[in-house]
């Protein structure tokens, strides 16, 4: 009988809700909470939720108001916050085209662009010129293995 490795998941865990892909960006955007305004950056954006990092101090179930490009001002409450960030639902879903124009707002960084939760794209591991040096190393060694074979060993003749 052939044994069968195999390796399973945990389920996610129960409190985690996102019903949606996240975006990791670093947006400044302006936020309104009972009246006053600050300035908040978005860390990671979905068209149902985002993280934001704010000096505001947010509470659970709390309703703010934060603006973003081609949506306006919109409602968001507060689902949860730890040491300045706090997790928000939309009211409303997003349309993909704010969510593509935050992204293009956004200062760029590769790192921050990929989805999160998926792998990264692919990186060759060496570069070409990295490679043609590895290349000239072997045959160098290749020669000098055949030098000293010659030197060693007696010439036939």
């Amino acid at each position: 009988m052939l044994a069968i490795l195999a390796e399973f998941e945990p389920d996610p865990p129960p409190h985690d809700s996102r019903r949606s892909p996240r975006r990791r960006l670093r947006l400044v955007a302006d936020t309104w909470s009972h009246g006053n305004g600050a300035r908040a950056t978005i860390c990671d954006l979905s068209s149902t939720g985002m993280l934001i990092e704010s000096a505001m101090a947010l509470a659970q179930d709390e309703v703010i108001e934060i603006s973003l490009p081609q949506a306006g001002n919109i409602l968001a409450t507060v689902v949860w916050t730890r040491d300045g960030l706090a997790g928000c639902a939309f009211a409303q879903p997003l349309s993909r085209s704010v969510i593509s124009a935050s992204l293009l707002l956004a200062p760029y960084d590769r790192k921050l662009s990929e989805p999160i939760g998926e792998p990264p794209p692919k990186v060759a591991s060496a570069t070409a010129g990295t490679m043609a040096i590895l290349v000239m190393l072997v045959l160098a060694v290749c020669v000098a293995g055949l030098l000293l074979a010659m030197i060693v060993s007696p010439s036939i003749g």
